[in-house]
């Protein structure tokens, strides 16, 4: 398969294979079934945080009763891609394609897909038998139904972005969805094209569900899809899950340093965090393509560091 359409190989394995290139998706899949502990975290025991335990509750509320798309609010920083995760392994799912914005999350969110992240390594939720996933990640388009059926039936998970999969013919688009059981959107409030809502479309008849920290889209519009769970972000602040925002003001008065003088402190900041052991990203947000172009450039000077847009 070539370079912009990748599987993981996955050499270490929970059971303790040292490759598991010659097992099939389908047989990882099958060591799922009850290979997770499901339980909600306490004082004295590791487990799921309550918004993500009520979330996968929800969820399968929902499913037991429906298959029309569904969404679910969970607010930054109380475990998104966790509660994903965590379906994987406890809903049934045969073939799962997330979907995100940037190139960015969509390293982020794979990585974590690889090793069933902080799942396994430290909340030890899962049975010493349960594989990780083959995981896909689509960097650029496919050209033929035929690649997209080795691709797909090679992987139990494929991680990519909209712009890529609605870039592609709609034959291929249909044939995409016909390889998928399931479709979870993650960063749901930036779905918004035409086109997007039209490759959606192609999976009517699966189980899809939106994933966002608003149910605003940017565009200030309610997204689509029913809202099964939507936790407050007043208790996810009472229940700890944020830590106290410290406001640093800046004062330029020259409004054509304004970008670069903010670049430079927050890198100021980042720098002085990482030398004290915290393991920090650090994040600019800007409302549109023009201004992240212009804003990546104050940061991707600071060499040292992987700039990314």
């Amino acid at each position: 398969m070539r370079e912009e359409a990748t599987i993981s190989k996955n050499k270490v394995q929970l059971n303790k294979r040292e490759d598991n290139s010659i097992i099939s998706a389908q047989e990882i899949s099958k060591t799922w079934k009850n290979g997770f502990i499901d339980k909600v975290e306490s004082e004295t025991e590791k487990g799921l945080r309550k918004p993500q335990y009520g979330a996968l509750s929800a969820i399968r509320a929902h499913w037991t009763v429906s298959s029309k798309p569904a969404t679910v609010v969970l607010p930054t920083g109380t475990g998104k891609t966790e509660t994903m995760l965590s379906l994987l392994l406890m809903g049934n799912i045969e073939k799962l394609l997330v979907i995100v914005p940037t190139d960015a999350l969509r390293k982020q969110v794979s990585d974590k897909f690889i090793d069933f992240g902080i799942l396994h390594k430290v909340l030890e939720l899962l049975n010493e038998n349960t594989l990780y996933p083959k995981v896909g990640v689509l960097k650029s388009k496919l050209s033929t139904s035929e690649e997209i059926e080795e691709f797909f039936n090679r992987s139990n998970v494929i991680i990519s972005t909209a712009q890529i999969v609605t870039g592609m013919l709609l034959d291929l688009q249909q044939c995409i969805a016909n390889k998928c059981s399931h479709l979870f959107i993650d960063e749901a409030h930036h779905v918004g094209a035409t086109t997007w809502k039209s490759f959606k479309k192609e999976f009517s008849s699966k189980k899809i569900l939106q994933f966002t920290a608003t149910p605003f889209r940017n565009d200030n519009k309610s997204l689509d899809g029913k809202i099964i769970f939507n936790y407050p972000l007043s208790k996810a602040q009472d229940e700890g899950y944020f830590r106290e925002i410290e406001f640093i003001p800046i004062k330029e008065f020259d409004s054509n340093k304004y970008d670069k003088s903010i670049a430079d402190k927050a890198v100021e900041i980042l720098r002085r965090d990482l030398e004290s052991g915290y393991n920090n990203v650090l994040m600019a947000r800007v409302n549109s393509k023009k201004r992240a172009e212009e804003v990546f450039e104050c940061y991707v000077e600071f060499e040292e560091f992987n700039t990314v847009q």
